[in-house]
């Protein structure tokens, strides 16, 4: 037996079967959340690299250009290559123990291990330093293959604490 639906009933059974009309924006995807996460991942990444890097940084300074002058001060220039160190001024490449300009075939530093000896290297600029007082520049350069390793060592053996050549530039080697 069927029963009939009463119009109140048929009225109630309309409205609740009624898919409602949308409104306008309703049909739009809210990215502000998405957003907001995508801020806050760029700050959290730029303020954590700044933190590396600063940590990393290594002050030096370029050479100047130009050619030398007369009575210009001493200037030490240090090649740290895959063989060994080179220490050089005006007068010449100075030799193993940086006593005196010789030529270039041996390096002032050599190999210890595999690596330069850096406490040879900070003598030869204590002895370059007790001889030229005024002297408080050097230049370093290094060959391609060598670590950034060994030209921070020798940065560091160069400036001896900051009592010895306290202004290294970085110069770049041309073959």
């Amino acid at each position: 037996m069927r029963t009939a639906f009463t119009a109140a009933q048929r009225r109630h059974i309309r409205r609740a079967s009624r898919v409602p009309e949308p409104e306008p924006g309703d049909d739009e995807l809210n990215i502000v959340p998405f957003l907001d996460v995508v801020v806050n991942l760029i700050m959290f990444l730029l303020l954590t690299s700044t933190a590396i890097l600063a940590a990393r940084e290594v002050h030096a300074q370029l050479p100047t250009h130009g050619p030398p002058t007369e009575g210009a001060e001493f200037r030490p220039t240090v090649l740290v290559g895959e063989r060994g160190v080179w220490v050089s001024s005006a007068a010449g490449t100075y030799a193993p123990g940086c006593q005196a300009a010789a030529g270039a075939d041996e390096p002032t530093v050599p190999l210890v291990g595999g690596s330069p000896d850096w406490l040879a290297l900070r003598t030869c600029a204590e002895t370059l330093a007790a001889q030229h007082p005024d002297a408080h520049r050097a230049t370093l350069t290094a060959e391609p293959g060598v670590a950034l390793q060994d030209v921070i060592h020798a940065m560091d053996a160069l400036k001896g604490g900051g009592r010895l050549f306290h202004d290294v530039d970085i110069a770049a080697t041309l073959r």
